[in-house]
């Protein structure tokens, strides 16, 4: 085939669709470069808190597993700890209000407390055990300003 006395051979020059696609190849490679040193400059950076919504910080957790989207992951772990009876009985509670599509244990203590079966003041210890063998952390506050808990295990 010629063109303007240039002779045009199909198999030796690239397409248009070839030179489109090796763009937009090279603009992912470049997009996954930039995202790569966006991760290791996070990296170098000492974990910072996270932000909740009701204004408190808690560890960012990377050194814990978060089992809120796992509720029953969490309590055969937690079943098997040595922690009181009380905390176990309200760790199973908090449970019941996690699952895939939560963001957290939202239940307040009252609730809590009825569906264990104990009173208000053992209920707060029993989340106060829970938080000190940090199986539960505080990430904030919900609807009608109750305490939101993740579920989750220490590494």
């Amino acid at each position: 085939m010629t063109v303007e006395n240039h002779t045009f051979d199909p198999f030796s020059e690239a397409s248009p669709w070839e030179v489109a696609s090796r763009e937009a190849e090279a603009e992912r490679d470049a997009k996954a470069a930039r995202m790569a040193a966006k991760e290791a400059e996070a990296a170098e950076v000492p974990d910072k808190p996270a932000r909740a919504a009701g204004g408190r910080t808690e560890d960012s957790g990377a050194n814990w597993d978060d089992l809120t989207k796992r509720p029953m992951d969490w309590q055969r772990r937690m079943i098997c700890l040595d922690i009181s009876t009380p905390a176990k009985i309200l760790g199973v509670a908090m449970s019941h209000y996690c699952g895939p599509n939560s963001h957290g244990c939202s239940a307040s203590i009252d609730t809590l407390a009825e569906k264990a079966g104990l009173s208000r003041r053992a209920a707060d210890r029993a989340i106060k055990a829970l938080r000190e063998h940090d199986l539960i952390r505080d990430v904030g506050t919900g609807y009608n300003w109750v305490k939101v808990y993740h579920l989750g295990i220490p590494k």
